[in-house]
């Protein structure tokens, strides 16, 4: 598996991995990366089957993500990292600390999916993410196909119904649709397959405790598309 990880910063410094949601890329972070390099070693990662890095039809289940982030840090990285990720890399920046504690030394967790993935969580299955995803296993394939360019996608987006209510040009930043709409155009619309036929296993052991200092950073509860809206009744948080 070839992993795309692009870098900033000075190699003395303290790294810091981020990652990002599915079906999103290293554009999540961009427009962070010249502040964070000005402290750390920034390590920007795209998970298999998203940007630049390889394809895994078939092998996309939680567990290969925190694979590759520790395949990074264990190659790419000076010392114990902080981790910094959203959504699916927030459930890798929580698992991983479980699995490698000496390879970190803190995470951000932003909208971590943190729940049960099985079928029987009726609240997974029926966020508005769901629906969305099931659209976007069907279109992804062919927005790519029809070889339109991210700001093509990000202008179209820009009417388009959000998750939350309104339009989602009402609610992002042209730079937000237009990182997303990157994501899009570069990602494996398989890495949905899991999520979508209810077959991912947690990576995440809520039964545990993560072993170094952790930020939990949730969505707003009351919009239909935050994943971390049971943390604090599935995971103790202290």
């Amino acid at each position: 598996m070839t992993l795309n990880v692009e870098t900033a910063g000075d190699e003395s410094v303290q790294p810091l991995l981020l990652m990002h949601g599915i079906i999103s890329s290293r554009r999540t972070w961009q427009w962070l990366v010249p502040t964070l390099a000005e402290r750390f070693r920034v390590l920007l990662l795209e998970f298999r089957g998203h940007g630049r890095s390889g394809r895994a039809p078939g092998d996309y289940q939680p567990q290969r993500y925190v694979d590759d982030a520790i395949a990074v840090l264990e190659h790419a990285a000076s010392g114990p990292a902080l981790l910094m990720g959203h959504s699916l890399g927030g459930m890798t920046a929580a698992a991983l600390p479980q699995q490698r504690p000496e390879l970190v030394t803190a995470t951000v967790l932003v909208d971590p999916v943190l729940g049960s993935m099985e079928p029987d969580n009726e609240e997974l299955r029926t966020n508005a993410l769901i629906e969305a995803f099931g659209a976007l296993r069907v279109s992804l394939p062919e927005l790519q196909a029809a070889g339109l360019t991210a700001e093509q996608v990000a202008e179209a987006m820009a009417s388009m119904p959000s998750t939350s209510g309104g339009v989602m040009g009402d609610i992002l930043l042209p730079e937000s649709m237009l990182a997303i709409a990157g994501g899009f155009l570069q990602a494996d619309a398989s890495v949905l397959d899991p999520v979508l036929e209810a077959t991912a296993k947690n990576a995440f052991d809520r039964s545990r405790a993560i072993p170094v200092p952790t930020l939990l950073v949730t969505a707003d509860p009351s919009k239909p598309d935050a994943v971390t809206w049971t943390a604090s009744s599935i995971w103790p948080i202290s």
